[in-house]
């Protein structure tokens, strides 16, 4: 079945989508993109899915598409959408947060041009709604594991002061999001504090964030009293909580580092055995250059001893054509002397039909001549 058709079928299914087809959404995209390059047509399609297909297309795609160019390139093709800019605040929590999530978690560099991008996009006024908070700790803080990564992203430089304050003031949304105090209830028979954490790991009860039922007496001065009990509660639970979360963050860093560790000793592995490999092939070629180097001074030798045994044939043959020839010329002069003699005697008489038939003898002994030392003249 062509993609394109197959594609629009899924986006009929729209928010039905089971994670199977969710997951073959994506490797469509992901292949159409590979194949067309058309980064508009799929950050129009991943607008249109559901967030998952989004989510399993850049895990997808980190480890196939050049995260500088082309996923920076396809996150500003989804800004640039439609449906992106009539609906910001949800399309960039979902979407943008997504990608964030995927490139914080595989340490690539863009991870924070492409949050800071999607906090411009969110905020109002100097703040965050509920939403978009809540949004970042789903989609991020939980996929990552702790907040260390997140936090890690404002240690480098700030070409932009903006840019900085705004993180600043997002991360310290986020940090006070941890910790919701329930305020206590107008009853002055009982005071009852509640804190909640959206910490990745479960936090045993303590005696500072299991509910605690405080009496309070009628008279001023035990409601006193009640009051700052109330106050120490609240910040022992604000302090245990961002102890509980700064315990889990630690311990998702310390996994991730042992992960990263055992990851990274696979590849120095691997390379190393390349690197053997390679030094194989070397020597190997090595030895066949040398062979040929060897082959060739043989050639060359060869092709020195041939040479010199043509030029000494050469000067033989001349030597050989030279002796030939004189040879030839000794044996005409010898044979033609008879011949020369008579006609020194005859070239000064007077011709007659005598002299005539000698001349006629003579002329065809010399041709006879010449014809028996092969000078034959047509």
């Amino acid at each position: 079945m062509d993609t394109m058709m197959r594609l629009d079928e899924l986006l009929g299914r729209a928010s039905k989508l089971t994670d199977a087809q969710a997951k073959e959404a994506a490797t469509l995209l992901l292949s159409f993109y590979t194949e067309k390059q058309e980064k508009t047509n799929v950050a129009d399609c991943l607008m249109k899915f559901k967030s998952t297909v989004c989510l399993f297309f850049f895990e997808a795609a980190i480890t196939t598409l050049d995260p500088e160019t082309q996923i920076q390139s396809l996150h500003l093709a989804i800004c640039s959408t439609e449906a992106y800019k009539k609906n910001a605040n949800h399309a960039a929590t979902s979407r943008g947060f997504i990608i964030t999530a995927v490139l914080i978690k595989n340490g690539v560099n863009i991870a924070r041009s492409v949050l800071m991008q999607t906090l411009a996009d969110v905020e109002k006024d100097g703040k965050f709604s509920d939403a978009v908070i809540n949004n970042f700790k789903q989609n991020v803080v939980d996929y990552c594991g702790s907040l260390d990564h997140i936090k890690m992203l404002g240690d480098k430089d700030w070409d932009k002061p903006d840019s900085r304050r705004r993180f600043m003031r997002f991360m310290e949304e986020v940090n006070n999001s941890i910790v919701t105090v329930i305020s206590p209830p107008e009853s002055k028979k009982d005071v009852i504090i509640s804190t909640t954490t959206t910490s990745p790991l479960p936090i045993s009860p303590t005696p500072h964030n299991e509910q605690q039922i405080i009496p309070v007496s009628e008279s001023n001065v035990a409601k006193g009293i009640a009051d700052e009990l109330l106050k120490t509660l609240i910040n022992a639970s604000k302090e245990a909580a961002l102890l509980f979360q700064s315990l889990s963050d630690s311990n998702g860093t310390i996994a991730l580092l042992r992960k990263d560790v055992a990851s990274r000793d696979a590849r120095i592995e691997e390379f190393s055995k390349t690197i053997r490999k390679n030094n194989e092939i070397i020597d190997d070629l090595h030895r066949k250059l040398d062979e040929s180097k060897k082959v060739i001074r043989d050639n060359e030798a060869h092709i020195d001893d041939l040479s010199g045994r043509l030029k000494n044939s050469l000067q033989m043959d001349n030597i050989s054509q030279n002796q030939e020839l004189i040879t030839l010329r000794t044996n005409l002069q010898n044979s033609l002397k008879i011949e020369y003699a008579d006609y020194l005697v005859s070239k000064d008489s007077e011709c007659n039909p005598d002299t005539y038939g000698a001349l006629i003898g003579s002329l065809s002994r010399i041709f006879k001549t010449l014809r028996r030392f092969g000078i034959i003249i047509d």
